[in-house]
């Protein structure tokens, strides 16, 4: 018997990303050596009914629709409908490689003190393909130092154990999502495992929606999430140097969209630390020198942005 394994794939399933959800199910129903079943999660009303209608027809995957337009929400959904001992998620627009989920089931098996699996693949990109994560050794030997520098979870490169996971850690933020379940997971004690095979295609797209403004400016609200979590206390200074930075993101687009008075305010709190102090302390300039349009806007805590922190939704 091939162990069944469930893939969360969260997707608006409109014509631009309907092509690319196929791509994304065929990756997952083509898997060797196990019963990988996609768990599609249709979310918001933007959906192609023509591709909705083609996903209805398919008897391979499991297909549900919710009103909201959330990726965070989606995959929370398509968690509480799990019904295997292991599970993955995957975005609408990667693939898993040949092989990539009995590579990473073989792993997990081998070590039962692990809960959950973050795998190597090859980050797509313009001006070449690069390892998605540069240095797999360093991740193994300090999970958090290197989590505060780059998200090594990828969207399409893991597998969990069910049993270990609990539906809220797909909610609990609306920014920075993949770092935010990492860093939970290492807070909760949950042991994980490093697998340096390639096992993904992550694609970049640069007009994603999490290269947009709209879903940035929720990053700050992200990383105070992250703070109040178990975490080391260097780890926490760690994360309240992030969220100086992300302050200082907030204060550009503000001053750029004619907000000064709330530009000054995040300005100020980017600079409360001495680094942070010297290195944005030339921006005041700025601010004293730049145009007050005052565009009518909501702040960042009220954006939610279909995406992911490292993710593009």
């Amino acid at each position: 018997m091939r162990e069944p394994i469930d893939v969360i794939i969260p997707t608006l399933c409109d014509s631009k990303r309907g092509p690319l959800l196929l791509r994304a199910i065929d990756s997952v129903v083509s898997q060797e050596g196990v019963a990988a079943v996609p768990v599609v999660v249709v979310n918001g009303a933007r959906f192609d009914p023509a591709y909705v209608e083609r996903l209805k027809a398919r008897t391979d995957i499991r297909l549900i629709q919710i009103a909201e337009p959330s990726l965070f929400r989606a995959r929370r959904v398509g968690f509480e409908t799990v019904r295997t001992s292991y599970f993955a998620i995957l975005d609408d627009d990667d693939v898993f490689l040949p092989g990539a989920l009995a590579k990473r089931l073989s792993s997990l098996r081998a070590d039962p003190s692990k809960d959950w699996l973050v795998t190597n693949g090859v980050y797509v990109k313009p001006e070449g393909d690069t390892p998605f994560i540069p240095d797999i050794e360093a991740a193994r030997r300090d999970p958090y130092a290197t989590l505060l520098d780059h998200c090594w979870l990828c969207s399409a490169g893991n597998l969990f154990r069910t049993a270990a996971i609990d539906a809220d850690i797909f909610e609990a933020t609306r920014s920075m999502d993949l770092t935010y379940i990492a860093f939970r997971l290492l807070a909760e004690g949950k042991q994980v495992l490093f697998l340096d095979d390639s096992t993904f295609r992550y694609f970049y797209y640069p007009d994603s929606t999490s290269k947009q403004d709209i879903y940035t400016l929720p990053a700050a609200e992200a990383i105070q999430v992250m703070m109040g979590l178990p975490v080391p206390r260097w780890v926490r200074s760690g994360l309240a140097r992030k969220y100086r930075h992300a302050m200082h993101d907030i204060a550009t687009y503000y001053l750029r969209h004619g907000r000064k008075s709330d530009a000054w305010q995040s300005h100020l709190r980017s600079m409360a630390g001495v680094p942070e102090f010297f290195r944005y302390v030339s921006f005041t300039w700025r601010l004293l020198a730049g145009p007050s349009r005052g565009r009518s806007e909501p702040p960042p805590s009220a954006l939610t942005g279909m995406g992911r922190g490292t993710s593009r939704g």
